[in-house]
């Protein structure tokens, strides 16, 4: 798409067919908590909904990059405490990358990601949960990619309510994204990157918390309540 314009369900089509490689390349969820008969369906919509989220945030100079180095600087943490050396290499590689590649694309941008580097980055942090041994210490550490990840996933679903309920298709482009909200209301590109770097952090370490069962489940409600009001009261 970044060389000649094309349709909607041309890139949906690819994308659902880059998931179903991975899927057969197994990465797919494996935690016994659902039935079996679920795995495949809910990692195909897993992966297909994150690569298209961080397509989505990809609206403003240097902010799916700032995302992406934050959630995986997470994952490259929990991969850490996990006793995963191969896999932390594979994130910090891409930290690496995307720290030289925000480099250019922070406000001002002088380089962009475009559909090529959004999907690219979407896919890679869309299967990285899946190279990880999530139940290590708690059976409920596999929602902690949903935190990670969570502005990307609250940027797609609202996107998808807010556009319906102006009766326009889900995947045509308009202003509706939290990014352009911002600067609406007066935010300078790099105000909306601190408070985006900030979130996220945030996010990261609530699923480290998780993870390492130093919170539980049930107080998952109590950290996402304030962080869903702080990020309406912003909007």
């Amino acid at each position: 798409d970044d060389l000649i314009i094309m349709k909607p369900y041309q890139k949906f089509f690819g994308q659902c067919l880059a998931a179903l490689c991975f899927l057969k390349g197994g990465f797919y969820l494996k935690t016994h908590f659902f039935s079996t008969f679920w795995h495949l369906p809910l990692s195909f919509l897993w992966i297909v909904s994150i690569i298209n989220a961080f397509n989505l945030i990809d609206v403003m100079d240097g902010l799916a990059s700032t995302v992406a180095i934050i959630a995986t600087s997470s994952f490259l943490v929990i991969a850490y405490l996990l006793g995963q050396p191969q896999e932390m290499i594979l994130f910090a590689a891409l930290i690496g990358a995307l720290i030289g590649f925000f480099w250019f694309n922070r406000p001002n941008a002088r380089i962009y990601l475009g559909d090529a580097g959004a999907l690219f980055i979407g896919g890679v942090l869309a299967t990285a949960p899946f190279l990880l041994n999530w139940g290590t210490y708690t059976s409920f550490g596999y929602l902690a990619p949903i935190i990670i990840l969570a502005i990307p996933l609250i940027e797609l679903v609202t996107l998808i309510m807010v556009r319906t309920y102006k009766k326009i298709p889900f995947y045509q482009g308009s202003r509706d994204h939290f990014a352009c909200y911002l600067q609406d209301k007066g935010w300078g590109k790099k105000q909306v990157l601190s408070y985006i770097a900030c979130m996220s952090i945030i996010l990261g370490i609530s699923g480290l918390l998780l993870t390492s069962n130093t919170i539980h489940i049930t107080q998952i409600p109590y950290l996402a309540a304030p962080f869903l009001g702080v990020w309406g009261l912003m909007l």
